[in-house]
Parts: structure tokens; sequence; C-alpha cells
């Protein structure tokens, strides 16, 4: 503490003398460092000593200056003494921040009508993001959803350290495609005879980048217009899916591939070893029945096989009068399915 101080000495004599002093408190000065903590690659900050009370500075560098520049990250630190040997010191750390390297991503394919999320990457501590389109602010933030048009849209994203006021860009574009309307057509456009080829012709209305084609029978195309043929008969479902560089739409439509037994539309059965009978045979069939209709509608003939011949009379032996006669055939496949062909034939005599 402050105050007056005395000692008194004895010799062996027992002589005495004193002495005194007086003891008071000194000013411990003031002292912080000021300036940017963090600079940017290839960049130096100015550091200030702000004292009071002090009689100058001296640096952990070995400068004596009130300011220094430094151009290494690491700790500085100053101290300073008053005129009665007070010293006070203070310390800072200064970082050195990485210039931003920012990449907006590869660009983007989407529909018409969605959305899709842009993410920049690159940036370190301290680094802002701005989005911009043809110059104009879109959006902030490392990452933003966006949903433009039709057409292509370009991103510019900015990343700024803003501890260094250092920036760097990059550009990213969004693809938007419009959905294709699809649709196709078959020829032949009604039953498929067993064996014959069926041609399919695209139809679809809108830009087609691929096709896709379920033929029903577990085999597929990737042709804009195949060619297909039927190895069974049955019902099958027919699908393309047209896509615009990933934007699909969808067309189903049916068919039938029968068995087509070869009926003639004239019939002589006048013996004279042409056109006597009409022969029925489906080797892929299992029970084939035929009904023959006059042009009353009357039944006059009917039966039923494997494969069998008609020869012009009625069930119960006549011959039939000549005209016009229409007749059913009831087909019955292996797989238990069935088919009916109708038409009509002369009957000449």
């Amino acid at each position: 503490t402050t105050g007056s101080y005395s000692v008194e000495v004895t010799d062996a004599n027992g002589c005495t003398a004193t002495a005194s002093i007086e003891v008071t408190e000194g000013i411990v000065p003031l002292i912080e460092i000021t300036g940017p903590t963090e600079f940017c690659t290839g960049d130096s900050v100015m550091l200030t000593a702000e004292y009071a009370g002090g009689e100058g500075v001296l640096w952990s560098t070995g400068e004596t200056s009130q300011s220094i520049w430094v151009n290494t990250q690491g700790q500085y630190c100053v101290s300073t003494a008053s005129i009665n040997g007070c010293e006070a010191q203070a310390c800072i750390q200064v970082e050195e921040a990485a210039i931003p390297v920012v990449n907006a991503g590869a660009d983007i394919n989407i529909c018409a009508g969605e959305s899709t999320t842009l993410a920049a990457t690159g940036g370190t501590a301290g680094t802002t993001y701005t989005w911009f389109v043809d110059g104009e602010q879109v959006g902030s933030g490392p990452m933003i959803v966006v949903s433009p048009g039709v057409g292509i849209t370009e991103y510019s994203v900015v990343a700024t350290n803003e501890n260094c006021s250092v920036s760097d860009e990059d550009r990213v574009k969004v693809y938007v495609y419009e959905y294709p309307n699809v649709g196709f057509e078959r020829d032949p456009a009604g039953d498929i005879p067993l064996g014959s080829s069926v041609q399919f012709t695209d139809t679809t209305v809108g830009n087609v980048t691929d096709w896709m084609w379920d033929f029903g029978d577990g085999l597929t195309s990737m042709l804009q217009n195949p060619s297909h043929n039927y190895a069974d008969p049955g019902s099958y479902w027919v699908t393309l899916i047209a896509s615009n560089h990933g934007c699909a739409d969808t067309a189903v439509v049916g068919l039938e591939v029968k068995i087509i037994i070869d009926i003639p539309n004239v019939f002589t059965p006048n013996s004279d070893g042409t056109n006597d009978v009409i022969w029925l045979q489906g080797t892929d069939l299992d029970m084939i029945t035929m009904t023959v209709y006059n042009r009353w509608g009357y039944s006059v003939y009917a039966s039923k096989g494997r494969q069998f011949t008609w020869n012009g009379k009625t069930s119960s032996g006549i011959d039939c009068e000549p005209g016009t006669y229409y007749y059913v055939i009831e087909m019955e496949y292996k797989d238990g399915n069935v088919s009916e062909q109708t038409g009509f034939f002369t009957l000449i005599r």
C-alpha cells in the first residue's frame, strides 16, 4: 500500500540510526489493438495500438511504431509502460481468409411447372452468396429454389468474403422442357391376324427425344415407329412412353391378336373339284365351332371340332339353296381364351 515506511538499525554498542521512504502508487497504462482480424490471401492488414498512460509501444514483431502491417496469420501482441514503470499488454489473433472459389453446380434439366434447387459451394466462413438473372437479384444464400419458365434460364451466383470484400462468380443454366402429348396409330387398326406384322406409328405432338414401347407380350422397342409380330393370340395392351429430355407422357391402347380362318367370299359346292368345301383347321386352337345362317337368320349348319369341312349341306344333309349366308366361327384357344370371327359368303351351284 502507499505511505511512509521507516527502518531503525541498532549496533552492538547500542548506537542507532533510522531511514525512511515514501511509497506512492504508479498509474497502470491502458492499451488495446484495433484493426481487421482477417485478411485475404496475398493481402495485408494494419494493426494499431491505442494506449493511454504509457510511454511508447513495443510489438511482438520488434517494431515500435504505433501501427504495423502484417500479412501472416497468427497472434500479435503489443506492450507499453508508464513513467512509473507499470506495464500493460494487449494481443490479437489475425486469420488468413481464403478467397472464395464458387461453384454453382452442373446445368439442370426440369419439366414445365417443376421447381429445382440451385446450390453454390466453395465459400468459407464469412462468405455470402447472391444470385442473379440478367443482372437482377433473385435470391441469396448458398441454396435457392427456382421455378423458371420453358426455355433456358442462366443464373449467376456471386460469392463474397465480407472480411476482405473479394468475390468470385459462377453460372449455371436451367433447361425447362415441355411435356409431349403422346399418341400413336397402328396398322392394321382392327384385329390382328396371328402371324401378321403390326406397324406402330408415333403421332405424338411436341418435341420427343426418347421413345419406349411395351408391346404387352414382354418385348419392347426404343424405335420411334417400330413393327412387331405377336407369337400368340390374345389381348394385349400396348404402351408408348414418349419423353422430352425426361419429361414423359404415356399412351396405352389395347389390341386383339386372333387366328383368322380364311373363308372364301364365294362358295361353289358343285363337285367340280374347285372350291367345293370350306375347310376349318387351327393348329393353335383347342376347339372350333362354326354356325351358318341363311338370309332369314335361321341356322342351317353347325359343327364343332379341332378341324372339319363343310360341303354346303345343312346339318340334316340337304343341299343349301344358292344365296348369301352369314357365318359365325367361335375359336377357343389352348390358354382358354375365346375369340369370334364373322362374315358373309355367297353360295353358288
